[in-house]
């Protein structure tokens, strides 16, 4: 697992993440954060992804087609950098905002959604944990289907906890 407080990388985007918090503890996919390293929790949009590549990647593609001897090498790559920009501008379209929780070195984690206003109930699931207002025992936030679950099956809705009725088949 690696070791996100000593990333390189300033912001961790988690397509598909989950948080998972016990007692003091924040795991996420790629490790755990004391509650105390984090800074601020809020959400916003998130940062484009770059065209550049599928840009450069066609513009050679271009270039090499206006040879002789290379014109279905170039056709390759300037296909390549079509793809490229196609998959790029559907990511941009896709999932406009995230959680963005910010630790105390700088470093932040993004968790992306398509629906900001469980963004809004996860950021302020995790400001009543910071504060102290409730107690983390044991909750999972889960971005891809924008639940936040405890261990014993409730789910927590408008900042009340909801117990479910859970049926064991016999």
């Amino acid at each position: 697992m690696a070791n996100i407080l000593n990333s390189q990388n300033k912001d961790q985007t988690f397509d598909n993440g989950s948080l998972k918090i016990h007692d003091n503890l924040i795991s996420t996919p790629t490790g755990f954060i004391q509650v105390a390293n984090i800074s601020r929790v809020y959400v916003a949009k998130l940062p484009m992804q770059s065209y550049i590549i599928g840009i450069i990647a066609l513009l050679i593609g271009l270039i090499i087609c206006s040879g002789r001897n290379a014109m279905v090498l170039g056709i390759i790559v300037a296909a390549i950098g079509i793809a490229i920009l196609y998959f790029t501008y559907q990511k941009n379209q896709a999932n406009k905002y995230g959680l963005f929780i910010e630790l105390n070195s700088g470093n932040s984690l993004i968790f992306p959604s398509g629906e900001t206003e469980f963004l809004y109930k996860a950021g302020d699931f995790l400001a009543n944990i910071i504060e102290g207002k409730l107690y983390a025992q044991n909750y999972s936030i889960q971005f891809t289907d924008n639940s936040i679950h405890d261990v014993n099956g409730a789910v927590v809705k408008g900042g009340s906890i909801e117990r479910m009725i859970t049926h064991a088949s016999k």
